[in-house]
Parts: structure tokens; C-alpha cells; sequence
């Protein structure tokens, strides 16, 4: 609302410069609200018409998007663009925030180093700018690459340090948070708390509306819920994220949410679940570049057919 008006005003005043900052915005807030694709569109009807810093932000913007659909090499692509922009222009507040979040992409691609790197030039710059949420934000993402990389004590103490800042401020990147301990603690195999902070994390980014991750945070607790043999829940959580990625236009992530849901269906001995149903998924999730699942797929589809083994009811 508050932007849409902005888009108005600017309008009003004769200025299409601070229209096109508000488009820009009003962009991040669709692709948050669960529509990429369109925050996507938008942005790029806005490019060709913008030049110098507005362009780069522009850029950072739809790198973003990128990031949110999954399009790894895309979004460095666009951050490549933009970044030496902001540099030249010393716009740092918009550079912390790309530099941010261009780490995020470096580890979700495990280049670890570079991804660090990123982050404490942004921890760095939020420091000498006194950007306070800001630079908890980029203690969340350093407990995130720590996580990921292998760091358990690492990844902890900077979670703890940007989740204390979070509850102090009440903002909605404590669903974030929420998540990302969750995954670190059931790779660490505390189940029970990791289902704790996924059930948190659900509640806390349905009350943030904040559509675009959700489903994610879904499956994460789909995968606690499994390990501690709830396998109902599993299955209530796998199927709400599968309708989510659905209407999101993420069929890739649909194809493993819909895996989950036929996992947790077999766990739970429910009628309907074959071989057949796990080989055309296995065909899915291949398609869909999640190889491990795929395989993990077609295991289960075999082990039906086979039934069960004498002696090997462990296996």
C-alpha cells in the first residue's frame, strides 16, 4: 500500500526516478509474497529504461529474485553487473545488502571462501554505517555458510548473536533464523529441537507473510517430523508445501515436495503408494536436477517390489 502510494506521488511530482526506486521495492515485496515470476517481469519491463545506480539496484533486485527460483548462475550474473556500479557510486547501503546477499548464492554453490569473503565486507561496511539490523542480518548468513561448510560452533555462535538481535527488534528475519538453526541442529541429530525451531519457523513466517520461503521451511519440517516417526505430520507438511511451490511456479521444488509426501505415505503404511508411483518420480526429480532424491526414489521403488527381506527387517 505504502508503496503503491510512493508509485503515485512520484508520478505527481514529475519524477520517474523515485517512481522506478519504488518499483524496484514494491518487486522485493511481490517476490516475498510468493510471485517471482512476476517480480521478475517487473523488473525487467523497469531496466531498460534506467540508467547509472538506479539500474544496479535494479540489477541486485532481480538477482534476488534469481536466488528465490533457484537460478544460482543467473543471479551472479546480474550481481556481476551491479555491484562495480554501487562500488563506484559508494551507494554502501545497497552494497552491504547485494554483498549479502551474493554470499548466499557463493554457498549455496559451496564456493565457502567466496562467501565469507562477502559476508565480513558486509559486516564490515554495516559496522562503519551503524546499521544494526543489517549487520544481524549478516551474522545469520555467516551462521548459515558456517552451518553448511561443517562449523557446528561457528554456525551457532553467529545464530546466537543475530537471533538475540532479532527478538530485541521483532523483525521478520527471525523466521530465517529459525530455519537455518533447525537444519543445523538435525545435522547435528537433536530432532526434537529441530522440529521445535522448524514449528516456530513456520509460524513466524506465516505471520510475516513471507510466501516465497515458507514451503521450504515446510519440507525442513517434513524431515524432522520423519526422523522423530511422525509420519502424519510429514505427510500434512510435504502436501501443504507441494500446493505452495504449485502456485509459486516452482515445479522443481513441487517434484520434491511431492517425493516427501510419497515417502511419508510409504512410512506411514498408507494404501495407494507403489513402484510404479516412485519410478515416475524418480523420472521427476532427475528431470528436476535433485539426483539424490531421484535415486533414493527408485531405492524405495525396488525395495517394494523386492517386499519384505526375512532377517532384514532393519535394512
Amino acid at each position: 500500500r505504502h508503496l503503491r502510494a510512493a508509485i503515485r506521488t512520484a508520478g505527481r511530482a514529475g519524477s520517474p526516478e523515485l517512481a522506478a526506486e519504488a518499483r524496484i521495492r514494491m518487486a522485493f515485496v511481490t517476490s516475498m509474497r510468493g510471485r517471482p515470476r512476476q517480480a521478475l517481469a517487473d523488473l525487467e519491463a523497469l531496466l531498460p529504461g534506467l540508467h547509472g545506480g538506479l539500474r544496479a539496484r535494479a540489477e541486485a533486485q532481480r538477482a534476488a529474485v534469481f536466488n528465490h527460483l533457484g537460478r544460482h548462475a543467473d543471479a551472479l550474473a546480474a550481481y556481476r553487473q551491479a555491484i562495480p556500479v554501487l562500488r563506484r557510486a559508494h551507494d554502501h547501503v545497497w552494497l552491504q545488502r547485494v554483498l549479502s546477499n551474493r554470499g548466499i548464492v557463493y554457498g549455496y554453490r559451496h564456493e565457502f571462501a567466496a562467501a565469507e569473503a562477502d559476508f565480513h565486507e558486509a559486516e564490515d561496511l554495516c559496522a562503519d554505517l551503524g546499521l544494526d539490523l543489517s549487520l544481524a542480518v549478516v551474522r545469520l548468513n555467516l551462521g548459515w555458510v558456517r552451518g553448511v561448510r561443517g562449523d557446528v560452533p561457528g554456525a551457532l555462535r553467529y545464530l546466537d548473536l543475530a537471533e538475540s538481535r532479532f527478538r530485541d527488534l521483532g523483525t521478520h528475519q527471525l523466521g530465517w533464523l529459525l530455519s537455518d538453526r533447525s537444519e543445523l541442529l538435525l545435522s547435528v541429530g537433536l530432532t526434537a529441537e529441530a522440529r521445535a525451531a522448524a514449528e516456530e519457523a513456520v509460524a513466524e513466517l506465516r505471520r510475516r507473510r513471507r510466501a516465497i520461503v515458507l514451503p521450504e521451511i515446510r519440507l525442513l519440517l517434513a524431515r524432522a517430523a520423519t526422523l522423530e516417526g511422525d509420519h502424519e505430520r510429514a505427510i500434512e507438511a510435504a502436501r501443504r508445501a507441494a500446493r505452495e511451490f504449485g502456485a509459486q511456479q516452482r515445479p522443481e521444488w513441487r517434484a520434491l515436495a511431492a517425493f516427501v509426501v510419497l515417502r511419508s505415505c510409504l512410512a506411514a503404511g498408507r494404501p495407494g503408494v507403489s513402484a510404479a508411483r516412485f519410478a515416475a518420480i524418480a523420472e521427476e526429480l532427475g528431470a528436476a536436477g535433485w539426483t539424490a532424491a531421484s535415486v533414493e526414489a527408485r531405492l524405495l521403488g525396488a525395495r517394494m517390489l523386492l517386499g519384505p527381506v526375512p532377517g532384514r527387517a532393519g535394512a
